[in-house]
């Protein structure tokens, strides 16, 4: 299997490679500490849940310990009523004033507070009871016996505390509260107080309302006053289950509230923390893996256009050289492809200069098996008849034609700007005596230009392409004017006419075969089927031989306005 991921990933680019092998350790690194995070998270999670939920229960047993403080002091209200302790500590006379006065303080007393689901007082002098609930908002009397015969009396009639809290036992009640209220000089009981708290308090202050969760109130010796659960837990099941349990007392340890959360919901919350924290690295992945592709395509970018020039280089261009930035074996490397693209250039100049050479040396041999003097001594004598049968006109033409084959024939690769205006005299003097008045010609020559060296028959191409370009395509006279001037170091010709122009398209063909014309008389692109040019193209080659990059070559046209043609060499 590895072997066949080996070579799967040696097809793939190098882009492709890097982001799947750094995907993958990324992926596994990322596994590992998410699976290492995630155990001391649910670790730390507990801790944390234990702490907020103790914090929690030690405030809400606080609470619950001054609400019971509250239920103490409501229990003693009574004593602070002046005349209503009369009534009980004397042996008062049982009439209508006494019975209503005690019935609107029992009224009084349960109105006082929203959770009382009744209130009752027990007379002990006048063997009487007094009871109001929410059943019967009317206070009703009972008898004492109610309050004596009840199983409690003993413990809350006895001395020290004289009174009793015990849970109600009823669904939505919290507690029956019992007071003995006594002669203090004596110690003696004269009226019991009774009434009945329902768990509105601790439903607003004690309830939570999470899932799982059951908070239980109970007293020191254990009973169960106040459970608070959405679902229906019991203290025995949870604990057989597994769960976490929290307690805080209060300070005078007379009560206990106890959390007991589920394993359920401790696994859920880890649940949602371990779902958050993989969710977290798998975006982290994702973010990473696109970050990566990016940087990576920035870095490996200098390489994939080092890999394009060496393709073009491998098609045979060698002019093209790299300027790339990026790290420094890339630049050096680009610098050492620079180098090498250069020595192979001057390597193929050097040999084709040698080539060049050669064929020279050839087409030398093959002229000098032609005997120039057959030619000379044919037009000479064409010309001594002309002048024998007074054709002067034909005789120049002979001259002209004569002086041109010896300028072509023989000479140096260069001449002197003087002998080269001298053959293009020669030649315009020739297409004077066929196109007669349509053509028109002039030159304006820059003092101390004559004599600067120029390639051989250069001037005559560039007015032999105005004559070609200017006077095939109209039948109009062309005006072809020859100019040379001197122009920051450079000796600049300009052959212009007034002729037909080229049109823009085929101006652009030319420009281009201009621009990707190279030494070695290569050209690119779809123009090298193009032979009207050639002209033009073999000089742009000789000019780059004899002067380097420096020579240029450049025609301007506008069609139906007239043409210029430029040729720039430097000073010699």
């Amino acid at each position: 299997m590895l072997e066949r991921l080996r070579n799967f990933l040696q097809k793939k680019s190098l882009v492709y490679q890097l982001t799947a092998v750094i995907t993958t350790l990324m992926t596994v690194i990322l596994i590992l500490v998410i699976s290492i995070t995630s155990v001391r998270t649910s670790r730390d999670l507990q801790n944390k849940i234990y702490a907020s939920t103790q914090m929690l229960l030690e405030l809400q047993i606080k609470n619950a310990a001054a609400y019971f403080s509250q239920m103490n002091a409501f229990s003693l209200n009574p004593r602070n009523d002046v005349r209503f302790l009369k009534i009980i500590s004397t042996d008062s006379q049982y009439d209508y004033s006494t019975k209503a006065y005690i019935m609107s303080v029992v009224r009084n007393a349960y109105y006082q507070r929203d959770d009382l689901v009744d209130y009752s007082i027990y007379v002990v002098n006048l063997n009487k009871g007094y009871f109001i609930s929410r059943e019967n908002r009317n206070v009703s009397e009972r008898p004492l016996s109610d309050i004596t015969s009840d199983p409690l009396f003993p413990d809350f009639s006895r001395p020290r505390y004289y009174r009793a809290v015990i849970p109600s036992g009823q669904e939505g009640n919290l507690l029956v509260y019992y007071r003995t209220l006594i002669n203090i000089e004596n110690g003696r009981p004269l009226a019991f107080v009774r009434f009945t708290v329902d768990t509105s308090w601790f439903d607003k202050t004690l309830r939570s309302g999470r899932q799982g969760e059951l908070t239980v109130l109970r007293n020191r010796n254990g009973s169960m006053y106040y459970r608070d659960s959405v679902e229906d837990y019991d203290v025995v099941s949870l604990e057989k289950q597994g769960c976490l349990t929290v307690s805080a007392e209060s300070e005078d340890e007379a009560w206990n509230l106890t959390t007991y959360i589920s394993k359920k919901q401790l696994d859920l919350y880890l649940s949602e923390t371990r779902t958050l924290t993989f969710t977290v690295g798998i975006l982290f992945i994702v973010l990473s893996v696109v970050l990566l592709v990016f940087f990576i395509r920035i870095l490996v970018h200098p390489l994939s256009v080092l890999a394009g020039m060496l393709r073009n280089t491998g098609q045979g261009n060698f002019k093209s050289l790299i300027s790339i930035s990026g790290c420094s074996e890339v630049t050096s490397l680009c610098t050492e492809y620079n180098t090498m693209i250069h020595r192979i250039d001057e390597l193929i100049q050097k040999n084709y200069v040698a080539e060049l050479n050669w064929k020279n040396a050839q087409l030398a041999a093959l002229e000098s098996q032609i005997n120039p003097h057959f030619l000379y001594n044919t037009l000479q004598t064409i010309s001594a008849e002309a002048i024998e049968n007074d054709q002067m006109k034909i005789n120049d033409m002979v001259m002209a034609l004569s002086s041109m084959l010896k300028y072509t024939i023989r000479g140096p690769e260069t001449v002197t700007l003087r002998n080269e205006l001298e053959h293009v005299k020669d030649y315009l003097f020739l297409q004077k005596a066929r196109f007669e008045n349509r053509l028109t010609y002039e030159f304006v020559i820059a003092g101390g230009t004559e004599e600067q060296p120029v390639p051989k028959i250069s001037v005559t191409t560039l007015v032999e392409n105005s004559i070609i370009h200017g006077m095939s395509k109209t039948a109009d006279s062309v005006r072809i004017e020859i100019t040379a001037e001197h122009t920051g170091g450079k000796l600049i010709i300009t052959v212009t006419d007034d002729g037909a122009g080229i049109p823009a398209a085929r101006l652009a063909e030319i420009q281009k075969i201009l621009v990707q014309t190279d030494p070695r008389g290569q050209i690119t692109g779809e123009n090298n089927r193009d032979t009207e040019c050639i002209g033009l193209r073999n000089l742009s080659n000789r000019l780059q031989l004899l002067y380097g990059k420096t020579a240029r070559l450049c025609i301007y046209s506008t069609e139906h306005t007239g043409t210029s043609t430029v040729m720039e060499v430097n000073d010699v």
